[in-house]
């Protein structure tokens, strides 16, 4: 499922799997894919936290947006993945804004 509104994006995914995600796995593989697919990333972090829903992996880089059908205009963008495990199953929850445009 894929929410977009300007270059702000929400992407929600669900696969089955065998294991839950680690820091490790995902720096080895999740960030791999991502940067073999996606134009412009420049690596952050991978680490976990705690949410009501469990314990997550995050993921945070930086990536460029796809260019504006109007424009042509290319924007850097920062991510933050939330990989979610349970009953053999992750779901993902990747969060994407204009670097920058969190104020907090």
């Amino acid at each position: 499922m894929i929410f977009t509104d300007n270059f702000n994006t929400v992407v929600i995914e669900s696969r089955t799997g065998t294991s839950a995600p680690t820091p490790a796995s995902a720096r080895l593989t999740e960030l791999a894919v991502i940067a073999a697919v996606t134009p412009g990333v420049s690596y952050g972090d991978v680490s976990t936290m705690i949410r009501r829903a469990g314990q997550a992996i995050v993921l945070t880089y930086h990536q460029d947006s796809a260019p504006s059908p109007v424009t042509g205009k290319v924007t850097a963008q920062s991510v933050e993945g939330y990989e979610f495990f349970r009953n053999v199953r992750t779901v993902t929850l990747t969060l994407a804004g204009p670097v920058g445009a969190d104020k907090r």
